[in-house]
């Protein structure tokens, strides 16, 4: 009788087992997010931002008073990229191609919130980033 019962819990647990790890993964989305970039201090120099070794463009500088959370600033004159939620080796340069500073930017959105992380290697790269829908 322990066998049949087994036999019959079994898949049904299996079943809702399954059922969790795909709604749980149905959240996530891959689908891409406006990534919106800019220097926290303005420099005489051009600093220009490369994600996974392509250049995507010139970083504005942006001063904290217009930088506030949900500012449409940002995205207006931020330096403003289309990226897919994952994980992105990203460095600014001179204009004579100098590193001025790396790092790596990781991205993750569901359906109800986004989350944005990104380290440095070094101290004196103040570049922000914000992820936009």
């Amino acid at each position: 009788m322990k066998k049949i019962m087994m036999l019959l819990v079994a898949p049904a647990y299996l079943l809702l087992v399954a059922g969790f790890t795909c709604n749980k993964s149905a959240a996530s989305t891959r689908e891409p997010g406006n990534a919106s970039f800019w220097q926290k201090n303005e420099t005489a120099e051009t600093h220009y931002l490369y994600i996974d070794n392509a250049k995507k463009g010139i970083l504005p500088f942006l001063p904290d008073s217009l930088t506030t959370p949900g500012n449409i600033v940002v995205q207006k004159q931020g330096l403003s990229i289309m990226l897919k939620p994952g994980s992105y080796d990203i460095v600014v340069k001179d204009s004579l191609g100098n590193i001025f500073c790396e790092g790596t930017l990781f991205l993750k959105r569901t359906k109800n919130s986004k989350e944005i992380q990104s380290s440095w290697k070094n101290d004196k790269c103040m570049v922000e980033v914000a992820y936009n829908e």
